[in-house]
């Protein structure tokens, strides 16, 4: 089986590439191979390589806002699934803040808050999770019931 992936050389893709590398054939494509702004560029791509299968893994560049996952401030809760031994589960906030840094995403905005945000001492919370932020430049928030926020 062959899986082109595009965005290979972005945050995702250069997760993914060497993961699939494992179970198929994999070829990465990312804006030196063509933009995929341009409409024709995806279809030449699938036409040059022919993969059974495509990941799109490409992301829009200039991200002012992350919006992630908020299952877990610290606590790994990333583990292998026993029988496939593929990885699945949640990175935590601090690592999504690393992610925003290294990318150069100023604004975090945390959701799906699990038991270390909900069940913890609010202020607690908030103040662990700006001194993370801080610490990489990242301005984050964390959302609750009826928090509205207009992206533009």
């Amino acid at each position: 089986m062959k899986v082109l992936v595009t965005g290979a050389a972005g945050m995702l893709g250069r997760a993914l590439v060497p993961t699939l590398a494992g179970h198929c054939e994999v070829v990465g494509v990312d804006l030196p191979d063509g933009d995929l702004a341009e409409p024709a560029v995806a279809g030449a791509l699938c036409a040059r390589h022919r993969p059974d299968w495509c990941v799109h893994a490409a992301a829009f560049t200039d991200v002012a806002v992350y919006i992630g996952d908020g299952a877990t401030l610290t606590r790994n809760m990333i583990r292998r699934h026993r029988e496939s031994g593929e990885l699945f589960g949640h990175a935590t906030v601090r690592q999504q803040l690393g992610w925003c840094a290294e990318e150069g995403v100023g604004r975090m905005i945390v959701t799906h808050c699990g038991s270390d945000i909900v069940a913890g001492d609010a202020r607690r919370v908030e103040e662990t999770v700006q001194v993370m932020a801080a610490e990489r430049g990242i301005e984050v928030e964390i959302a609750h019931d009826g928090l509205e926020r207009v992206l533009r």
